[in-house]
């Protein structure tokens, strides 16, 4: 297998929509959704390619010094194979080239492969993983709705 990473390009919602259907259980957000985030976070944002064809992503949101890392999808068949590191990779080198030494996210307690992945990878590129409280996720339209996320501060080191 020929695996590469590549920027994500402006204007492609459709394929980052598309690929986050099929990584369940990633939570699928409106078309709309990826189109700001192509459209004006394209630039901290890849794709994995695996014999010329897209297999997963990485999401990010900069806003000044802060980045957020918000999606990452593989797709099913793909996973266990260690990819991810080659997402992480990209969003960690430029991080470092942009002067960025700290990286926000958040995970579902339940998604412990996500948790696992991403610590293991900034731990043996010199960084560090911490917990620094949680989200919790409303929907005033659906008082039944409420989701509960543990916010992470990643700390970059050298690769």
């Amino acid at each position: 297998m020929v695996c590469s990473v590549r920027p994500l390009e402006c204007g492609e919602a459709g394929l980052l929509h598309s690929l986050a259907l099929r990584c369940p259980p990633l939570d699928l957000h409106t078309p709309y959704t990826y189109w700001v985030i192509s459209e004006f976070f394209h630039d901290w944002c890849f794709v994995l390619q695996i014999d010329g064809q897209s297999a997963g992503f990485v999401t990010c949101v900069q806003r000044d010094s802060t980045l957020f890392l918000w999606q990452v999808g593989i797709l099913p068949e793909y996973r266990r194979h260690g990819y991810s590191r080659l997402l992480y990779a990209q969003v960690l080198d430029k991080a470092l080239c942009q002067g960025i030494d700290v990286i926000t996210t958040t995970i579902a307690d339940d998604n412990v492969a996500s948790r696992v992945s991403m610590e293991s990878f900034f731990i043996r590129s010199g960084g560090t993983m911490r917990a620094v409280g949680t989200v919790e996720l409303l929907d005033d339209t659906d008082p039944g709705f409420s989701e509960v996320e543990t916010k992470y501060v990643i700390t970059v080191g050298e690769v």
